[in-house]
């Protein structure tokens, strides 16, 4: 993992690795003021079964609940199951049923990593790690099953092909909308070659800066996504500027990314659209560098609020504070990467007065040659 991190590094075919299992629940901030939320989500809640209840109240979390904005499905709020029982937990209206299976990782109690699963019938399901304890549904997102087709990605690269035969997932696909690329479907590689697997991407899906996203792989392990806005000559100019994606493990995961990647729910600022930079406090310094990696920042389109960058793991106490206009409702666990020669899983919280908090992973990550990423977040304001 040491090399494909230093080739990210060095600005070449790079990628690092990394996803979910985070550790406990923290305390949430409450009192804050509301956030702007886009006036087209109108959340409606959602109706759980088979034991499954709201961990509002233990956490300030939100009440489980689904949204319909301008084309795609959002899931917001929290939910665990005290009493055995399956891992059904809702179902979703059919306006708001997928085009295909999604499998997404999320954040569970107690350090672990979990998954949702949301079959194209709106059928939901929370399982792995600790999701009977506490599951986060924060930041999912995806594309209703009436919204145009999205571009495929293609052609594949190095033995990778599209999983949807498989699992049902759909081909690996883009949809751009208000300055943001929404990535779907899935892939592997049934032979075992490198982690690149779609290279000179159309240029509508390039990102405003490299993008290292946390995503599900086989059986649930964590997994990482690289779309790496690199160059293809020297010195580097936009005249010669490539992008790339690839797909890996973390550090603890052994060949389940080749097995089966999922892209269902990655979304990230398309080339173009205007962020805004967080000023790192306390200690912590922005993760910037020449290979267009970027440091903390935000980009609101449409009410949706998506966070790209990261932090150098210098500090100690929030990280940053996002303004009101991009601020939860309630408090938001969500699962970052961090690390360097290797990558591990950490948290992300973000409270209701706008401060982002993060830790989690190994103590050894936590110094001023790693770093923390926060490319992929996205959720609505007011969420």
């Amino acid at each position: 993992m040491s090399r494909l991190f230093n080739r990210l590094k060095r600005g070449g075919r790079g990628v690092i690795v990394a996803a979910l299992a985070l550790p406990v629940l923290a305390g949430a901030a409450v009192g804050a003021p509301a956030a702007s939320a886009s006036t087209q989500c109108q959340w409606q809640p959602l109706s759980l079964q088979d034991g499954w209840q709201s961990e509002q109240s233990a956490w300030n979390s939100g009440d489980p609940a689904y949204c319909i904005d301008n084309g795609f499905v959002y899931l917001s709020g929290s939910l665990a199951q005290p009493s055995n029982g399956s891992g059904y937990f809702a179902g979703l209206p059919q306006q708001a049923w997928p085009a295909s299976n999604l499998y997404l990782s999320v954040y569970t109690f107690a350090g672990t990593t979990g998954a949702v699963t949301i079959d194209s019938n709106g059928a939901m399901y929370a399982y792995g790690g600790k999701a009977t304890q506490f599951t986060s549904l924060a930041g999912i997102s995806f594309p209703m099953a009436t919204l145009e087709t999205g571009q495929k990605i293609t052609p594949l690269q190095d033995g990778w092909q599209s999983a949807d035969s498989q699992w049902g997932t759909g081909d690996p696909s883009y949809y751009v909308s208000n300055g943001v690329v929404h990535l779907s479907g899935s892939v592997y590689n049934p032979v075992n070659h490198d982690w690149y697997f779609a290279g000179q991407l159309p240029q509508a899906a390039w990102p405003a800066y490299s993008q290292v996203i946390n995503t599900y792989t086989y059986g649930g392990a964590p997994g990482q996504l690289l779309v790496d806005k690199g160059y293809s000559g020297s010195p580097p100019t936009p005249a010669n500027e490539v992008d790339y994606m690839g797909a890996a493990d973390d550090a603890n995961s052994y060949g389940h990314a080749n097995k089966y990647t999922s892209l269902a729910g990655i979304t990230y600022p398309a080339a173009g659209s205007v962020e805004t930079h967080l000023t790192p406090l306390n200690g912590w310094q922005p993760g910037t560098d020449t290979l267009e990696t970027n440091g903390p920042s935000y980009f609101i389109s449409n009410g949706v609020v998506y966070l790209d960058g990261g932090v150098i793991n210098t500090g100690s106490g929030a990280v940053a504070v996002l303004p009101p206009a991009a601020r939860p409702t309630h408090t938001l666990y969500l699962t970052v990467g961090t690390g360097n020669s290797n990558w591990y899983p950490a948290v992300l919280q973000i409270n209701p007065d706008g401060s982002m908090h993060t830790y989690g992973g190994p103590p050894s990550v936590y110094n001023d040659g790693n770093f923390t990423s926060f490319a992929g977040i996205s959720y609505e304001a007011g969420e």
